[in-house]
């Protein structure tokens, strides 16, 4: 209880630019959970099944039921790149590879929407709670040429907060945010680079069938 005390009181004595802080905490927050029910519950890495199932069905000749093997697995990115790929099998390793790379390029736009703005907003931040900074030294200095006796005092204490807590709440905001960041743009490096795999994996199985 004492603890959440504390931040109140640090919002209370940061002024405008706590204020601010807090509301970029709040977007990254709400950005963070969303990326993350996206990246960690929406999507899955595939375990090896899909691929496994496509390449038995496409030595069968059978281009028809891989397609509908993918559009069963659509929890998994790289499905849809490798149904991009099926979808022209009857026509050259060109216009495959076209078809792979415009739909990577879909996919990576929709699972990383607004991923990007992470990175921003910790180092909006911490520009923030450096400005918060610098303005409570001011009021500090100020105080010390302009004020006499006790208000002297307490306005060198209120500058002096100020510039305190908004450092302290631009680093609580921009290290968490960052920290997330890194987890989920991993994370989605990881869907991507299996995706772009089982894509080139398709385009070699297709080929392969072409000289048979």
């Amino acid at each position: 209880m004492s603890g959440m005390m504390s931040v109140i009181e640090s919002v209370k004595t940061s002024g405008a630019p706590g204020l601010l802080i807090v509301g970029l905490g709040a977007v990254a927050t709400f950005i963070i959970i969303d990326k993350y029910r996206t990246l960690n519950w929406r999507t899955k890495e595939d375990s090896g099944e899909l691929m496994d199932s496509v390449k038995e069905y496409l030595l069968k000749d059978q281009v028809g039921k891989a397609i509908t093997l993918c559009d069963a697995h659509k929890s998994v990115p790289a499905s849809y790149v490798v149904k991009a790929i099926l979808e022209r099998s009857n026509r050259d390793e060109a216009s495959m590879l076209n078809a792979a790379g415009l739909k990577l390029a879909q996919v990576e736009s929709s699972i990383s929407k607004r991923l990007d703005y992470l990175p921003a907003i910790a180092n909006v931040a911490t520009l923030v709670g450096l400005f918060g900074t610098i303005i409570g030294l001011i009021m500090s200095f100020s105080a010390l040429g302009s004020v006499e006796g006790a208000a002297k005092h307490e306005a060198l204490s209120a500058g002096i907060s100020m510039a305190m807590s908004t450092t302290a709440m631009g680093l609580a905001v921009a290290i968490p945010v960052l920290m997330a960041f890194a987890h989920l743009n991993n994370r989605m490096n990881k869907l991507m680079d299996q995706a772009e795999q089982y894509g080139s994996i398709t385009v070699d199985i297709l080929k392969s069938r072409l000289f048979k």
